[in-house]
């Protein structure tokens, strides 16, 4: 049968999480597949001396539609999306103890250290986000709802150039840091598209979202946390319908 897999994971994941009957759900669902791409924008404190730039990936997977009457629709995804940042920043005086020796003596002595930090931050998500569709017209409409997403593969790392002292330097050094332990491994939050129809089969979809939970753990270097948010641009393409 054509689309035989895609058919089993989408009537398994509507019959979780849409409402009413199965059979009254079957009857109403359709599914496709989305394609698009995404632009990713970590949210997190406004310092001086930082910068961004976004990372910019992927967006694939698939839909179920259920019409639920001639405004409203719910719509449940599954894909898969990149998203990210590339930054930089610049710490200043921050507290730590430096270990001098003198003789055989070592002595902690009270100091600061400022770093020029640059890294970045890469999230493999598979995204589920679930929208109430209202239809202005034939062919436009908007959406709203939750979203949860599984990280499966992040990254969060880069490289600080440390100078520990001010009016005496004791060190400057290097450091590379990976602090992708620290990153989460679920996140939730909330998604909200515009689409237009093209044709019965074929619609775009602009959507944000964003998410309500910090993707990060505080860590030693970089020491706030982020918060997920990213547009993507797809397209749907409806492959069938069951029990038509």
């Amino acid at each position: 049968m054509k689309y035989r897999p895609i058919r089993l994971i989408l009537v398994l994941l509507a019959l979780v999480t849409l409402p009413g009957s199965s059979m009254d759900l079957l009857a109403q669902l359709s599914y496709g597949a989305s394609a698009g791409g995404n632009i990713g924008v970590v949210i997190g404190p406004l310092r001086d001396n930082s910068s961004a730039q976004p990372v910019f990936g992927p967006s694939l997977g698939l839909f179920a539609h259920k019409q639920v009457n001639s405004k409203w629709a719910l719509q449940l995804e599954a894909n898969y999306c990149l998203t990210g940042v590339h930054f930089q920043q610049q710490i200043f005086d921050r507290d730590t103890l430096w270990t001098e020796q003198i003789g055989e003596i070592e002595y902690q002595i009270p100091a600061t250290y400022s770093a020029d930090v640059s890294g970045q931050i890469k999230l493999h998500y598979i995204n589920l986000p679930l929208q109430a569709i209202y239809h202005f017209s034939p062919r436009f409409s908007t959406g709203f709802g939750p979203r949860m997403a599984i990280l499966f593969k992040g990254k969060f790392e880069g490289t600080g150039d440390v100078i520990v002292g001010e009016e005496y330097v004791f060190a400057e050094t290097t450091e590379d840091f990976d602090e992708s332990e620290n990153l989460q491994r679920f996140d939730f939050g909330l998604t909200a598209s515009w689409q237009y129809r093209f044709t019965q089969k074929l619609r775009t979809q602009f959507a944000f979202s964003g998410g309500l939970v910090a993707l990060n753990e505080k860590g030693d270097l970089v020491q706030d946390q982020f918060f997920n948010g990213f547009a993507n641009l797809t397209l749907l393409y409806t492959l069938g319908y069951l029990q038509q």
